[in-house]
């Protein structure tokens, strides 16, 4: 009898186990921590293994889900991370900082797709000559190498004497959504070009000032983005559109992810590639202190009314 009951656990230790490891998007983490009791409906995880006591922000993983990028406070300022896997099966290495990227400020990665030829662009924020934070892009000819510093240029269509952060671009390189930091606030530009990269129109979206850090869906139907909450805190909202011509609706906050127990909240939202997870920021109780990242799956967030 004992040894039967020994084989009917073995058993469901080893079901439960193999569940955990197919439900966490590619092993991105190797312990799992329950969300905080004021948002209960959601399974909110932790990825200790990107976390520390400095601040993260920024998530951004990459369409091919090789590499996951974002942001750590540092004593000077911000630095960009990379953390790196061979495939979705295995965990990501621990993160460092990208040396060529870097500078006395730098933020807001936004890693593209691989192009035809091998190799990949990314975006991304950093101090340039008059001082103020404006959007740059670079590349490298194959995954294995650096990005190039020679060939880091600003995105002169949408930069401006004030601070421009937050780039999320178009898989074709044709649209780009980002932040400016006007007089009146935060606000969310847009720009569209007919050729990749070459940005001839920026707007700013009809929306109040202090909404920032939009991501998009891959339909371009649905926006998350920050914006203010109560409690002098940033929360993250929703803004949806019938199309993807038509208007972007007012934002909405996502009264089920916004954490009651956190001091700062909720911020830089991420959608990956697929569509399937958001990453954001948190210093919701249970992190490693400061600004720890996080993910939930959307069809968590559906559940909840999104």
């Amino acid at each position: 009898m004992r040894q039967h009951l020994r084989t009917l656990l073995v058993i469901y230790f080893g079901c439960v186990v193999f569940t955990l490891a197919h439900v966490l998007p590619g092993n991105l983490i190797s312990k799992a921590r329950s969300n905080d009791s004021d948002t209960p409906d959601l399974k909110i995880t932790n990825i200790e293994r990107l976390n520390s006591p400095a601040d993260e922000a920024d998530p951004c993983i990459a369409p091919g889900g090789a590499a996951f990028y974002f942001s750590r406070g540092t004593g000077s300022g911000t630095e960009i991370m990379v953390a790196i896997r061979r495939d979705k099966s295995q965990p990501f290495s621990n993160p460092t900082p990208i040396e060529e990227l870097n500078g006395s400020e730098a933020c807001s990665p936004f890693p593209m797709p691989r192009e035809a030829d091998g190799s990949e662009y990314i975006f991304f924020a950093t101090k340039g000559e008059p001082g103020n934070l404006d959007i740059y892009f670079t590349r490298r000819l194959r995954p294995t190498e650096p990005f190039q510093r020679i060939a880091k240029a600003p995105v002169h269509q949408v930069c401006t004497p004030e601070d421009e952060t937050h780039p999320w671009v178009s898989p074709d390189s044709r649209e780009m959504y980002f932040s400016r930091k006007t007089k009146e606030g935060w606000r969310i530009g847009y720009a569209r070009g007919s050729a990749p990269r070459s940005f001839e129109n920026v707007t700013l979206l009809d929306f109040p000032p202090g909404f920032s850090h939009a991501t998009i869906s891959k339909d371009g139907t649905l926006m998350i983005l920050q914006g203010p909450i109560e409690d002098n805190k940033l929360g993250l909202f929703a803004s949806k559109r019938g199309s993807k011509s038509g208007p972007w609706g007012k934002p909405q906050p996502i009264v089920s992810l916004n954490s009651k127990l956190s001091t700062k909240g909720e911020s830089s939202p991420s959608l990956s590639a697929d569509g399937q997870f958001l990453y954001f920021a948190s210093d919701r109780p249970g992190g490693k202190g400061g600004l720890d990242l996080y993910f939930v799956s959307t069809s968590e967030l559906k559940k909840g009314g999104l």
